[in-house]
């Protein structure tokens, strides 16, 4: 595959394994499994096969990567930022330890597993949001939906098999 041969030195078991066991609808899944296997039409994508002019983000005239739709474009900055602060309270760490790459190469393996379920949960609906055609989304629209997909998945009877309370994290501004 050619995401193999871009990263190299990514564990893409523990990619697809990550993908694959995180408790989230299969749309989301579908989401997160194009942005991991870079397949979203980024300008820098298009430019490659010669169907944009340039590589440049029409909102800012940067290099419009999906990692730079993510975290870096737009609210994308303080949607990371908001978002390591959950995760970072989660894994008891500080924010500047979560990798943004993360966000589409989620190779990390984590203990116990209701807690990996839960950043990948996290992770996954980030990469939903950001990925959203409606790029004026601001971080308010985004903790409404964190917080509207968390009452979701609280209203199946696996919940505390699956993320535990790990998600409380996400009621806190």
């Amino acid at each position: 595959m050619r995401i193999t041969k871009i990263w190299p030195n990514t564990d893409w078991n523990i990619v697809w394994k990550n993908l694959h066991f995180t408790p989230i609808p299969e749309g989301t899944k579908a989401a997160w499994y194009k942005a991991i296997n870079d397949i979203l039409p980024t300008n820098e994508r298009l430019h490659k096969i010669r169907m944009s002019p340039t590589d440049t983000c029409s909102n800012c005239c940067m290099h419009d990567t999906l990692q730079h739709r993510h975290t870096e474009c737009g609210e994308g900055p303080q949607i990371w930022q908001w978002t390591t602060q959950k995760l970072a309270r989660i894994l008891r760490t500080i924010p500047t330890l979560i990798p943004s790459d993360w966000l589409l190469r989620p190779q990390c393996a984590l203990w116990p597993p209701t807690r990996r379920r839960a950043v990948m949960w996290i992770l996954a609906n980030v990469v939903l949001f950001t990925t959203r055609p409606n790029r004026e989304l601001t971080l308010r629209d985004f903790i409404e939906f964190m917080q509207a997909n968390k009452y979701k998945l609280y209203q199946t009877r696996q919940r505390r098999l699956l993320v535990a309370n790990y998600l409380c994290v996400l009621d806190i501004y």
